[in-house]
């Protein structure tokens, strides 16, 4: 549960920084509103988008968790497999709905980047 908690979080927050810098950099002129109409605007979209990849990071998190916990208790042991296959895991879950060859992209990847991970970090 503190790990989707921090995953909503670190996602709401990478929303935010996204959708502001997505706002300055458009390349549009800014809107002929009032000030308070423009800031309202921009407000409302970076909530729009916060919440929506804070709830994206979150379920990311949560699948990662859940399948490094029910791994580790499988295999009764420790090591860099278990992120390797609940990176795997997540991975494919998160790209389960753009099809097969997305999920083992999705599953390639992830496994890559948690191995890479938990080199750098080393056991906790």
């Amino acid at each position: 549960l503190l790990e989707q908690l921090f995953g909503l979080f670190m996602g709401a927050l990478g929303g935010e920084m996204n959708q502001s810098y997505l706002i300055h950099t458009s390349g549009r002129d800014p809107p002929n509103a009032p000030l308070l109409e423009q800031m309202r605007i921009s407000y409302r979209s970076v909530g729009k988008r916060s919440l929506a990849m804070g709830s994206n990071f979150a379920a990311l998190t949560g699948v990662f968790s859940g399948a490094e916990c029910i791994i580790e208790k499988y295999r009764a042991k420790h090591d860099i497999l278990n992120g390797m296959l609940s990176g795997c895991a997540a991975g494919a879950a998160i790209q389960a709905k753009s099809g097969p060859m997305a999920a083992c992209t999705g599953c390639a990847g992830f496994a890559a980047f948690s191995v890479a991970i938990e080199a750098i970090m080393g056991p906790h």
